[in-house]
Order: structure tokens, then C-alpha cells, then sequence
């Protein structure tokens, strides 16, 4: 999972991720609790957010319904968060 922190200004802020170590079957859900970091506990490396691209991080439009982006608590340094589901399937030999 990816999780994309955004700051006030509909800017992202922060992307971290997650991985869950059990498959999910398709069609099911499953409960999942991770721990978000917040502001202070990020280090920034690089402001170049052209550097990968537009592809990597879809942009949402800041007025995007809240099924794309979960308010944040204001003590956390963000103003939203979005997450991003991916899978990856193991190759046999």
C-alpha cells in the first residue's frame, strides 16, 4: 500500500508504504492497522517533484470526494492522507 500525506495546499507532503504480509482474497476485505507517521517524524530528501515523473502518484483534484482522501487530525502535520492499494504476484520458476 502507498500512503500519500498531503499538506494543506493539496500538495504531497509525504509518501511512505506498507506492506501486508497476507494476500487478501478477491472479492473479500480484511481489517488492517498501521501505524501513520507524523510530520516531525519524516525527513525530506528532496523537494524535485517532477523527479519520477506524473505517473508514479496519480494527481487528485482538491476538491476530490473523501473516498480519495482521508482528513488527518491537525496535531498530525497533514491535512489528508490517500491510500493506494498495489499487488504483486511471486513468478515460479
Amino acid at each position: 500500500m502507498l500512503l500519500t500525506f498531503y499538506d494543506a495546499q493539496s500538495q504531497v507532503a509525504w509518501v511512505d508504504h506498507v506492506y501486508i504480509r497476507d494476500a487478501v482474497r478477491p472479492q473479500h476485505a480484511q481489517p488492517f492497522d498501521i501505524p501513520l507517521a507524523g510530520a516531525g517524524e519524516v525527513e525530506t530528501v528532496s523537494r524535485q517533484s517532477a523527479l519520477f515523473g506524473d505517473t508514479l502518484l496519480p494527481e487528485v483534484a482538491a476538491d476530490a470526494p473523501w473516498r480519495e482522501r482521508i482528513p488527518l487530525p491537525p496535531e498530525t502535520g497533514f491535512a489528508s492522507l490517500r491510500v493506494s492499494v498495489h499487488a504483486f504476484e511471486g513468478g515460479g520458476l
